[in-house]
């Protein structure tokens, strides 16, 4: 399914931390935090044979596994402009990064300054190449996103300081979610979608889902069948539009 156009005006008003209440925390299953500790030393090694011919392979694992980021991106305070924050956007891959662009643009041109991460090598490059003026200028950091660990997210969110999280379309980790609500840190879905296939796939760690569901902050779903299968898997009515 092609991704749609994410509208800028609706997204913007979703993203304003004033009007988003905070929620009860939702800690996710002890279980997947003890699969995720094992699974973290294996990623690392599938980072390696994916990517250590690379030569951006020594800044990639730091990134990933929280060791060192990008300076914080600058604010530009003028007389009639104030220093709104920074807001993370994680976008995937190359498809989302590009969906996401026209928004994160005027979120831009509204004063705010944006930490964007990827997950693939495509999304990143897309990212660094479609945002090159802005990342040069100080209005942007870029960075792989960082692995579903609470530490690795503790020294990311301590670095980055944002002030609200955007995830583009489905990619979504229950430890991350968690400690942006612990930090009361808005985290909003935009252009949600979720396919009747990967809704399967979510109802089998029916427990991690809900604890994401609940987490989230606002659900800003592409078409009415998504919105149906994120209430299905634990999101109220109140979260989605």
């Amino acid at each position: 399914m092609p991704s749609s156009p994410i509208s800028s005006d609706c997204a913007l008003e979703a993203t304003d931390p004033v009007s988003l209440p905070s929620r009860t925390v939702y800690t996710a299953p002890l279980y997947y935090q003890c699969a995720i500790g094992l699974l973290k030393p294996l990623y690392r090694l599938q980072v390696w044979q994916r990517s250590h011919n690379r030569d951006n392979y020594q800044q990639e694992v730091a990134q990933r596994f929280g060791k060192q980021y990008p300076p914080r991106p600058v604010a530009k305070v003028t007389n009639a402009q104030t220093d709104k924050g920074v807001i993370w956007c994680h976008a995937v891959s190359l498809g989302e990064t590009n969906t996401v662009a026209p928004l994160l643009d005027t979120l831009l041109a509204d004063g705010y300054q944006i930490w964007l991460t990827n997950t693939t090598q495509t999304g990143f490059a897309r990212g660094a190449s479609r945002f090159a003026d802005d990342i040069a200028q100080g209005r942007m950091s870029h960075s792989y996103v960082p692995v579903d660990s609470p530490t690795v997210i503790e020294a990311f969110l301590a670095h980055v300081k944002p002030i609200a999280a955007l995830f583009v379309e489905t990619e979504l980790w229950a430890n991350i979610l968690t400690k942006l609500s612990e930090h009361h840190i808005p985290s909003i879905l935009v252009n949600g979608r979720l396919s009747a296939s990967s809704f399967k796939s979510y109802q089998k760690i029916a427990a991690v889902s809900a604890s994401m569901m609940k987490n989230l902050t606002l659900i800003i779903a592409q078409d009415s069948d998504s919105a149906k299968r994120f209430r299905q898997l634990g999101a109220n009515s109140a979260q989605i539009r």
